[in-house]
């Protein structure tokens, strides 16, 4: 007998074509006894059943669920139901999503709202509102995702939408984590881990594992952003057990690849090619095509490190291709930037510059000046409205004082009352009229106060990652009107961790901040140090070419190594390891600091105490 026909006796074949057989008998377009009940049914009692059907197959063939969502819609919009309407909306518009069209996602999301507000369903709302959010933030459209997230928050604080206790605060804790996502994506770190720990916390009161895990998961991508790589990896292997616990493995695929990327900022490429491996096989496994994107991505920039530059090409292609076909503009743009390294390494500058222009043109698109402050503006916003409402909280009060007073004056003779009752209204409303002035002073102060702290790292006194960030922006839109460079140097203190783990953590943060008056002392008058993050220090030089940017960064190293860092430690000196690479304006700030960081990593490599210039040694 054949090798064929050996296999089509055995039992797995039997199997098969038995399987094989019973769905050629089922009429088209039945797949299960749900979809036989759907032939008896009419009206919105098929919409609901619609509706229950496409949100148990959202996960496994969101394909379907969408077109069940879209007949349940019609059914419901017909039906003049608009709780049916809007919850098969919202279905329309995460399946939109789990098939990589945020664009059209929003359209559905934001037809859920509206049927949302005329259905009276305050659990509906929030979590129509959330989706809108989340679908807004993908396609990039962060300052109307913070917009829709900050105005739900005040819903909820309002009790005006969520429903039930338990549903309010759960919606507050995922409200809380997707807004520290979007002020991450538009690189407002410190404010994102602000959210997500408020967020973290809010889950733990709930005993929410899934939410602790998925906190604890951003938490360590706030860390990596700010370039303390040990909390973040502790955050992240905490987000890896728990989700293997959780058996929630889109969880566990993030977690690995970060952990992946973890390896590679360390110089550890070959770990992290095998994380990034791993997550790919994971996310192919369940169908998470946004998960392939990131680990192909990831693999793409680790294959450029080590020199592979056509592996990296390929790489970065495919997960570019996702990107489009996701409409996902930031991730586009990443991987433009990508792809311009790439290129470049490999000796097709033509091709790079390309993907630079590529990269520009949506970094202008997403991350304006104006689209960064409206975020910003949008939180203050939300902030003095808080604010706003105790004061009018204290101004019913004074009112409530005023007419008590009035009604026991009218006791009193009726000539003398009204003497007492003018006096005492002058009075009351001049009292009242100072305090709400000095509220709104002490209010205004207060946002002073809380923006000047917002722009500076508490420990050293220097600029922290948001001030230094906005100054680059500013630097670069000036170079794009004189064409004069701006140098960008990464520093990082060498064998830091020494230090803590010798003298204490207190007597580190002693040195950490000698280490900042030296930097700063020994800089222009019209240059910039801030705080990076963990004991990295970034440095904007304006007026400075990449030559010149080495000469003020070995000045640096120099002063450094020449000056004890603690006064009763004389013997106790550090050294200092620079990269330092030329923003032109063909250069995003984003760029800058990429390549001072790349040039950072070299210097590391070669033995620390150095000071290396990106592309040029």
């Amino acid at each position: 007998m054949s090798g064929l026909g050996a296999w089509l006796g055995s039992a797995a074949a039997r199997l098969l074509l038995a399987v094989v057989v019973l769905a050629l008998a089922l009429p088209p377009g039945a797949t299960g006894a749900g979809d036989g009940e759907l032939a008896t049914l009419t009206g919105l009692d098929r919409a609901r059943r619609l509706c229950d059907l496409g949100e148990a197959r959202l996960g496994d063939n969101p394909a379907q669920a969408a077109t069940r969502a879209e007949e349940a819609a019609e059914i419901a919009r017909q039906e003049h139901d608009d709780t049916v309407e809007a919850r098969a909306l919202l279905l329309l518009g995460e399946a939109r999503l789990g098939l990589s069209s945020p664009p059209a996602a929003v359209e559905a999301l934001e037809r859920a709202v509206t049927a949302s507000d005329r259905s009276g369903d305050p659990s509906l709302r929030a979590r129509c509102r959330r989706r809108l959010g989340d679908a807004l933030a993908r396609t990039g459209e962060t300052d109307r995702a913070v917009e829709v997230y900050l105005d739900l928050l005040r819903r909820l604080e309002a009790g005006e939408v969520g429903g039930e206790e338990i549903q309010r605060r759960t919606h507050r804790a995922n409200l809380l984590a997707a807004i520290g996502n979007v002020f991450s994506q538009a690189r407002e770190v410190d404010t994102a881990l602000d959210y997500y720990r408020r967020a973290l916390a809010a889950y733990q009161e709930l005993g929410n594992a899934a939410g602790v895990a998925g906190a604890s998961y951003n938490i360590g991508n706030a860390f990596f952003d700010r370039g303390q790589l040990e909390p973040a990896m502790e955050h992240y292997q905490r987000a890896r057990e728990a989700a293997a616990t959780l058996d929630d493995k889109t969880l566990l695929t993030m977690a690995v690849n970060s952990i992946g990327a973890v390896h590679h900022r360390r110089g550890e490429y070959e770990a992290a090619l095998s994380c990034f491996a791993e997550s790919e096989a994971l996310c192919r496994a369940i169908g998470h095509d946004r998960g392939v994107m990131f680990s192909l991505k990831k693999t793409g920039e680790t294959q450029t490190a080590l020199g592979q530059t056509r592996r990296a090409i390929a790489s970065l292609e495919q997960a570019l291709a996702i990107a489009e076909q996701a409409s996902d503009r930031p991730q586009q743009s990443e991987l433009h930037d990508l792809l311009a390294t790439a290129f470049d390494k490999a000796g097709d500058p033509a091709a790079a510059l390309v993907h630079l222009r590529r990269h520009d043109a949506l970094e202008d698109e997403l991350f304006t000046d104006t689209r960064s402050q409206r975020i910003r503006e949008l939180e203050v916003a939300y902030e003095i409205e808080k604010k706003d409402r105790q004061i009018e909280a204290l101004e019913r009060e004074r009112q409530l004082e005023r007419l008590t007073r009035n009604a026991l004056a009218g006791a009193v003779l009726l000539s003398l009352a009204v003497v007492l009752v003018l006096v005492s209204r002058y009075r009351l409303r001049a009292r009242a009229a100072r305090e709400v002035e000095q509220a709104h002073q002490e209010l205004g102060q207060a946002y002073r106060e809380v923006e000047r702290l917002s722009r500076t790292d508490p420990l050293t006194g220097l600029p922290n990652r948001r001030a230094v960030w906005s100054r680059l922006e500013e630097e670069r839109a000036r170079l794009q009107r004189s064409k004069r460079p701006c140098a960008v140097a990464m520093a990082d203190l060498d064998d830091f961790k020494r230090v803590n783990d010798r003298l204490g953590h207190d007597r580190g943060d002693a040195a950490l901040v000698r280490v900042a008056e030296t930097l700063r002392r020994a800089l222009r008058e019209q240059d910039l140090v801030g705080r990076w993050g963990g004991e990295e220090f970034l440095l904007v030089l304006p007026d400075t070419s990449a030559e010149g940017g080495r000469v003020v960064a070995e000045k640096l190293r120099q002063a450094l190594a020449a000056r004890p860092l603690l006064d009763d430690q004389p013997e106790l000196s550090l050294t200092l390891t620079l990269g330092v690479a030329e923003m032109t304006t063909a250069t995003s700030a984003e760029d800058g600091v990429r390549r001072a960081d790349e040039a950072l990593v070299a210097g590391k490599a070669a033995g620390k105490d150095r000071v290396v210039v990106w592309g040029g040694g």
